[in-house]
Parts: C-alpha cells; structure tokens; sequence
C-alpha cells in the first residue's frame, strides 16, 4: 500500500488522548489515526447508504 506523509493540526486535548490510547493498545500513533479515518469514512459511507434507502422508501410506487 502505497502511503503520503500529511501534517495536521488538533486541539492539544485530542492530541493526547490519541497518543495515550495508541500507546495502551501498543499501535502508532500513525496507525490510531488511519484506523479513525477509516471508521469516520464507514460511518459517512454508512449513513449515505441509509439515506438513500430511507428516500426510496418515501417515494410512492407509480402506477
């Protein structure tokens, strides 16, 4: 897998928590953030889908 180096900023507080929790679970805090970002875009990808789903619901069968 091909990867890009980034630089982002975050309030100093979601910072450290981040960097606390990678460390319990002995991951990077690369790796912590690449599993946030995926989870973030499964639940956006998630919620489209059930916004689709419910629109085609409302719409009424033509005849």
């Amino acid at each position: 897998m091909r990867t890009v180096k980034t630089a982002i900023s975050l309030p100093a507080s979601l910072f450290e928590q981040a960097e606390t929790l990678a460390g319990e679970m002995q991951i990077s805090q690369s790796f912590s953030i690449e599993i946030a970002l995926e989870e973030f875009i499964r639940r956006r990808e998630n919620q489209q889908l059930l916004e689709k789903i419910n629109a085609a619901c409302e719409t009424p069968l033509s005849e």
